[in-house]
């Protein structure tokens, strides 16, 4: 890979080049500075010199004032540069949308390539932040033929982005690769960041290998946390983590300091996947009335009317209440409250009519009602375990927690076989998560 360089060329060559590439001759280039066409040339080619005076000139009719042409000019355009990519990686997106307009010169100048596709990666992430993001998604197809040959910076910000939207559509593995790849580029300029190292976190977690989850999250705490501690999402998706191995205790801790954090900051988004994340937890430790409280309280976090653009992995706000919603049923089921489940199912089903996985779920919680009924036993066993199976990490755990529920029933119908077949299918999503190497295809 090649370090980002600017051009080697020299000050009337660059002139050179911009006015060829806007069709303005040499004739009218003299005009403005009141001079000869020959002086032009000598210029263009080394043989002349021009003072300051008559370089704003040449700038200005041009239409490049602003942009970077001598060594010093470039200094500052690349100081610059980095500034607006940091404000990206703080979630700064009204500074990020100013210094990117400041830049913008650098398009004017044919013979930076490196520069005009690192700028134009950084309009993407920009687009991004701002949630435009089938304009930057255009944009990024439009760039990835020229990424063959670009510089570490570029590529590094290339597949951050392809991540990204790998992400939006919940293509888990794919995303991971990006975010990975991006990771491994070797840069001067360009570092891990907690958001990198969060988002391949909760992507480990999600493809159901929380152990590599918890190394990224824990580099992302110990590297970025700061003077206030990581972030309340980094801590949040960290937390579940650790719920997921059975460490309840570490993530009963990071729980209530992202939660905490997340108030101080009066971060709603924030406060609610949280608050969904410690719902699991109290599910998981038998404390099913707490688990309702829970997700009533992520439910106000997510108001009709309140924005949710943060929520960038795990979905628009209504999969966010259906989340909720999930959690909340199988509380109800565990405390036999089936007329309220029955509700939280309907208006469950309400919200994402034509989401399979909820589809799915929404059925699970439905059939565990029923769970005496051979019809419902049918349905859990040949069709929501399968589906949740094959899934993602955090599927693979419903599909384990739907094993544990018919093993404990049959173990107290005294059906020992099919007791133990369920226990068996469980030891194998659970090998499968735990143990099995991941494969990136």
């Amino acid at each position: 890979m090649k370090m980002i360089r600017t051009s080697q060329l020299s000050l009337g060559e660059k002139l050179m080049q911009v006015r060829r590439a806007k069709g303005i001759s040499q004739d009218s280039v003299a005009y403005v500075i009141k001079s000869s066409k020959s002086f032009v040339h000598r210029l263009e080619y080394g043989q002349a010199e021009c003072n300051d005076d008559m370089l704003k000139q040449i700038k200005r009719y041009l239409e490049i004032e602003n942009a970077p042409l001598l060594e010093h000019e470039l200094q500052l355009y690349m100081n610059r540069l980095w500034l607006l990519h940091d404000k990206l990686n703080t979630h700064k997106a009204e500074d990020a949308r100013v210094l990117l307009d400041e830049l913008s010169s650098v398009l004017d100048l044919p013979y930076e390539d490196d520069l005009r596709l690192l700028y134009l990666h950084l309009e993407v992430r920009t687009l991004i932040r701002e949630s435009n993001h089938e304009v930057a998604e255009a944009k990024l197809n439009e760039l990835e033929p020229l990424m063959v040959d670009a510089s570490n910076e570029a590529l590094c910000m290339f597949h951050r982005s392809k991540g990204f939207f790998s992400a939006m559509r919940g293509a888990n593995m794919e995303s991971l690769k990006h975010y990975l790849r991006a990771l491994s580029i070797e840069s001067d300029y360009v570092k891990p960041d907690i958001t990198l190292l969060t988002n391949i976190g909760m992507l480990y977690a999600s493809i159901g290998k929380p152990y590599h989850g918890i190394a990224s999250l824990e580099r992302a705490i110990r590297e970025f946390g700061g003077p206030h501690g990581a972030s309340s999402y980094t801590k949040s998706v960290l937390g579940m983590a650790y719920a997921i191995i059975g460490e309840y205790s570490k993530a009963k801790e990071l729980f209530d300091s992202s939660l905490i954090y997340a108030k101080s900051l009066n971060d709603r988004t924030e406060q609610g996947l949280t608050l969904v994340n410690m719902s699991v937890l109290s599910m998981r430790m038998g404390n099913y009335d707490e688990c309702v409280s829970l997700c009533n309280q992520a439910l106000e976090c997510y108001g009709v009317d309140e924005p949710h653009s943060k929520i960038t992995l795990v979905g628009q706000k209504n999969v966010a209440r259906c989340i909720a919603l999930f959690n909340k049923g199988n509380a109800l089921v565990k405390l036999k409250d089936y007329a309220q489940c029955q509700e939280v199912i309907a208006y469950g089903r309400s919200l994402l009519d034509n989401n399979e996985k909820f589809i799915v779920g929404f059925n699970v919680l439905e059939h565990l009602i029923s769970i005496d009924n051979n019809d419902s036993i049918k349905y859990l066993e040949e069709v929501a375990i399968p589906y949740f199976k094959a899934g993602d990490g955090l599927d693979k755990v419903v599909a384990l927690d739907i094993c544990k529920e018919l093993e404990m029933h049959f173990t107290k119908k005294r059906s020992k076989t099919k007791a133990q077949a369920f226990g068996c299918i469980a030891r194998d999503i659970y090998e499968d998560m735990f143990i099995g190497e991941i494969d990136f295809g």
